[in-house]
């Protein structure tokens, strides 16, 4: 998904070796009050612009090549233009996931900055449902309105869905269409437990149910192009995960991609421990090849760093 929105001036650093993708939370406050998530029960901070570039001056010595931001909600950073305005001058694909409240004014001057793809969290087709599930009235509205005002502006935007038990039980199918008919295509977050900086509190579900939602998601993957953004290389792994099988492709958290929070702290992904931080002069970085979730946000990003041209062919024509 994030390689769709490469431009010329990163494919230097990609012909390099620069492989590496950082999910930096930029900030812990949200205002959204999501059944999943306890990100909005921390107290609020922010990374400050000084420390912020000085993360990204890091990541770029590192060989990373992409700064995916989120938050909480990212758009609350005070200075969120400026940290992707900085990204981008060092050649860094930036990318974004929001739950759709910001003003489009905002998103006006993120696309100035050098904002290259956004995500807008959609949780379900039913207006309702998504003010249940984000604890927001009116929040469908507002997520559909980003989604087409992000794509006037062409920041290449799609749908993200967390795979909670409400969508996999009511129907996945007829959100990925909906989507789909505004013109935009639909990707998924696999249900994840996270338990350092960035807290996330998935509610059981029916294992039957989440296996059937990502047969789903796969017919559509396969039969119609363009309609889902994730790899066919991950759904695949997310439905062998779901039956307890092994799968293909282990995830490269820790060394790949790594999670960074808003004090500079760096873990290898949402579940395990802290490795070091950047501000004080240490650094470890490590590889698991770990197989304990399939968050998308560490998961994709780890096939990018082994990218060979039969696994590129397979998802172009998938």
């Amino acid at each position: 998904m994030y390689l769709a929105a490469i431009k010329p001036k990163n494919v230097a650093l990609f012909l390099r070796g620069y492989r590496r993708t950082a999910v930096f939370a930029v900030t812990s406050q949200c205002n959204c009050r999501c059944v999943m998530c306890g990100m909005w029960e921390k107290p609020k901070q922010h990374i400050s612009l000084s420390d912020a570039k000085q993360i990204i001056d890091f990541l770029v010595k590192r060989r990373f090549l992409i700064l995916y931001l989120t938050g909480g909600e990212p758009t609350l950073h005070p200075k969120i233009c400026e940290i992707v305005s900085y990204a981008s001058s060092k050649g860094l694909i930036t990318t974004m996931t929001t739950n759709g409240t910001t003003s489009l004014k905002v998103l006006q001057r993120l696309k100035e900055s050098g904002l290259q793809s956004i995500s807008v969290s959609l949780d379900h087709y039913d207006p309702q449902r998504c003010e249940s599930i984000r604890g927001v009235n009116g929040i469908m509205e507002k997520q559909i309105n980003t989604l087409l005002y992000a794509n006037t502006l062409a920041l290449k935007p799609y749908a993200l869905t967390y795979l909670g038990p409400e969508i996999a039980r009511d129907g996945v199918a007829k959100l990925i269409s909906y989507v789909n008919k505004l013109g935009l295509p639909w990707g998924f977050c696999y249900p994840t437990d996270a338990k350092n900086s960035f807290t996330l509190k998935p509610e059981a579900q029916k294992q039957a149910d989440l296996l059937n939602a990502l047969q789903t998601i796969l017919y559509f993957k396969k039969h119609k192009p363009g309609s889902v953004t994730n790899t066919l290389a991950y759904i695949e792994d997310a439905i062998r995960h779901t039956e307890n099988k092994p799968t293909k492709h282990p995830c490269l958290a820790g060394y790949t991609v790594v999670y960074i929070d808003w004090l500079g702290d760096v873990y290898p992904c949402f579940m395990r421990g802290k490795l070091f931080n950047i501000f004080d002069g240490e650094e470890r970085f490590e590889r698991f090849d770990c197989d304990l979730c399939l968050a998308n946000c560490f998961r994709e990003p780890s096939y990018l760093a082994k990218l060979s041209l039969p696994f590129a062919l397979k998802e172009v024509f998938s």
